[in-house]
């Protein structure tokens, strides 16, 4: 993951995509995830992104405060309401008046990113941008743009 993160930021280092971010948050797992798995791929993924960028990682502004199941096999109205409330903002003040950059390892409806992204939102001046390693054809069908509100 974290040779990807350093592809992927090698990729957009020529852009302006990087311009004007102060701090990425990594999608947290829940602590009995992090425990089973031993690692946060997202948060690799920012590591490598860091490496190249200089983009400092926060990973302790916004917290998973439930061990949701996995949604694997969910429909996207199922996915949804999954993830409602599963994050929380731990530090606002640490994200007030940032440009966060929001990592994921894969976004297949997006409603975990949209989730996360509301509680980074909670933060008052903050904005945020994304970026994630791959895309699902899970909603292939009719690609919707979404607009995130706190």
């Amino acid at each position: 993951a974290v040779n990807f993160g350093r592809m992927m930021a090698q990729e957009l280092q020529g852009t302006d995509f990087f311009e004007g971010i102060d701090c990425m948050v990594p999608v947290p797992l829940s602590p009995q995830r992090m425990k089973q798995r031993g690692y946060n791929q997202s948060e690799r993924l920012a590591y490598g992104i860091s490496l190249i960028t200089g983009i400092p990682i926060d990973t302790t502004s916004v917290i998973r405060n439930v061990d949701n199941p996995t949604q694997t096999h969910m429909s996207i109205s199922e996915r949804r309401r999954n993830v409602q409330g599963i994050f929380e903002l731990a530090d606002a003040e640490a994200l007030q008046n940032k440009h966060v950059l929001i990592v994921d390892d894969v976004i297949t409806t997006g409603s975990t990113t949209r989730a996360c992204a509301r509680a980074v939102l909670k933060a008052e001046g903050t904005k945020i941008s994304i970026i994630s390693l791959g895309t699902s054809q899970f909603n292939k069908e009719k690609p919707k743009p979404f607009w995130i509100r706190p």
